[in-house]
């Protein structure tokens, strides 16, 4: 899988859109705070633009925040599925 995300779309079809952004094989930039930008789009960028330096849950759950839609959620939950954590 060349980016590490699922979300509801085929992931060929999710491939498909990111290949009209830059870093991706386009040429419109993946502006995060612009909502035409799909959330894999986002989430692809966010991957490829991640400094290991930071911690990683915080990181995602950082992403979770930024790719949400409409409203804020009650709770966000990421997992850690090579260490066995949750962190919401």
């Amino acid at each position: 899988m060349p980016v590490l995300a699922l979300f509801n779309e085929p992931y060929a079809r999710e491939m498909e859109l990111a290949g009209y952004f830059r870093g991706f094989g386009g040429l419109y930039e993946p502006v995060l705070t612009d909502k035409r930008v799909p959330r894999f789009v986002k989430t692809a960028a966010m991957i490829r633009d991640y400094d290991p330096v930071r911690p990683a849950a915080e990181y995602g759950l950082e992403m979770l925040d930024r790719i949400k839609v409409n409203e804020t959620p009650d709770w966000s939950v990421l997992i850690d599925v090579r260490r066995n954590a949750f962190y919401f």
